[in-house]
């Protein structure tokens, strides 16, 4: 393909390093909505204010750049 060709894999690595951490996020807020609607299916609260929603380190998009 064209695109391969001409890109430069270093920048293809950082691109794929954007959507590997944003998968990740991704993942961990679903987890946390799963444990927010099992509370709900349970009869409990639910955390509204996301005091038990962990961020972690994730960086947003134009902060993750090479240190």
């Amino acid at each position: 393909m064209l695109w391969e060709v001409r890109a430069r894999r270093s920048e293809i690595e950082v691109a794929l390093g954007y959507f590997a951490s944003a998968h990740a996020r991704i993942r961990t807020a679903v987890a946390w909505l799963e444990d927010q609607r099992k509370a709900v299916a349970a009869g409990e609260p639910v955390d509204g204010e996301l005091q038990s929603y962990n961020p972690g380190e994730h960086r947003i998009l134009w902060q993750t750049w090479p240190d």
